[in-house]
């Protein structure tokens, strides 16, 4: 046993120098010390390293998404779940390029509720994000990517949206009021019940959108592509469809009130 004196018990405070530090002591040295423990083969001890790493603030953040990257499946994943709602908040805010990285290795993204009201997340990677009822109200999404991603209530009013994939998004009951989805990619997005009042979808792709019940008064879809695009009691008033490709496009019910059609004819 006395050749053991020179090892750490399990809660013993050690030097961030010495390896391995046991999980659940303390590491003195700060950031340095996490480093340190990083570099550890024992995989409970990297864990635990990054559980500490994002207490660092945005120095902790870049430590921890590096590491990350060079970990195995096993570490990732239980990364993804100490990665939590406030500590993806502060890396989105921080930086998209280390939250591009983050998402790259992990799926598990819960922003349900979140504000990020006039935060810059352009060219984020947001596949598949869990963006029920965020608040995202002149956010720049420009070139975002958005596909399958589930925004159904979210409030984007005003928000910048311009060449943002949302393919396949849910987006039902959605507030894009007077937000810019020129050049979007909506094909087979579910808008039902969405707000786009005063939206301007230029050269948006909606193939097989479902737009039925939306608001759609005073949008401007002008050189949109609406191909076999449902908007089944949809609100029309105002609504410009000059140029806009609408073959086969489902409008029964439709309210046309100075609708201009793809023509430029006006109906009322």
């Amino acid at each position: 046993m006395l050749e053991n004196l020179d090892r750490p018990e399990k809660y013993d405070v050690v030097l961030g120098g010495q390896t391995p530090p046991p999980p659940g002591s303390a590491v003195l040295g700060g950031l340095e010390g996490v480093k340190q423990r990083l570099t550890s083969e024992e995989m409970e001890y990297r864990i635990q390293a990054l559980k500490e790493a994002i207490q660092y603030g945005d120095a902790g953040l870049d430590l921890f998404v590096g590491a990350v990257e060079n970990e195995t499946q096993e570490v990732q994943n239980a990364a993804s779940l100490l990665f939590g709602k406030s500590e993806q908040l502060s890396l989105l805010k921080e930086s998209i390029t280390l939250w591009n990285k983050w998402r790259e290795r992990s799926l598990h993204l819960n922003l349900f509720d979140i504000d990020l009201i006039g935060v810059d997340l352009s060219e984020a990677n947001l596949s598949g994000a869990d963006l029920r009822k965020a608040k995202l109200g002149e956010a720049n999404l420009q070139g975002a990517d958005l596909t399958l991603a589930n925004l159904q209530g979210a409030n984007l009013w005003r928000a910048k949206l311009r060449g943002a994939d949302l393919r396949g998004a849910k987006l039902s009951k959605a507030n894009f009021w007077d937000a810019d989805l020129s050049l979007a990619k909506l094909s087979e997005a579910n808008l039902e019940g969405a707000d786009l009042r005063r939206a301007n979808l230029t050269e948006a792709n909606l193939t097989l959108a479902d737009l039925r019940e939306a608001k759609l008064s005073e949008a401007n879809f002008t050189f949109a592509n609406l191909t076999e695009a449902i908007l089944w009691r949809a609100n029309l008033s105002k609504t410009c469809f000059w140029k806009a490709t609408l073959w086969k496009t489902k409008l029964s019910g439709a309210m046309f009130q100075e609708t201009t059609m793809p023509d430029g004819k006006i109906l009322s």
